[in-house]
């Protein structure tokens, strides 16, 4: 399994709720549609300055497909920015 990690920086004064909506409205319709996903997850940071966007793929060519998409520097939902972009080798996953 291979995860794609995007960081972004949001903008000043984002909350959680309008980081949501904009996150249902926009992301999650297309990238319930990418090839190999398994799942994604948005996170917020407590500062409300950043966020993470952790998508899960089953292989590196869907993951590195996905992580092409996604251009540091680029606008993200909610007016957030593309701060960071990683394709990692999941190793170990655990689930409760």
């Amino acid at each position: 399994m291979w995860a794609v990690i995007a960081t972004v920086s949001l903008p000043e004064g984002a909350s959680p709720e309008d980081m949501r909506q904009a996150l249902v409205e926009t992301a999650v319709p297309a990238v319930g549609a990418l090839n190999g996903l398994v799942d994604a997850t948005w996170t917020i940071s407590d500062d409300r300055t950043a966020g993470v966007g952790i998508y899960r793929f089953r292989t590196e060519a869907d993951a590195r497909a996905r992580a092409a998409t996604i251009a540091v520097g680029s606008s993200a939902p909610g007016g957030a920015t593309v701060a960071k972009v990683d394709v990692l080798e999941v190793l170990v996953e655990i689930t409760g």
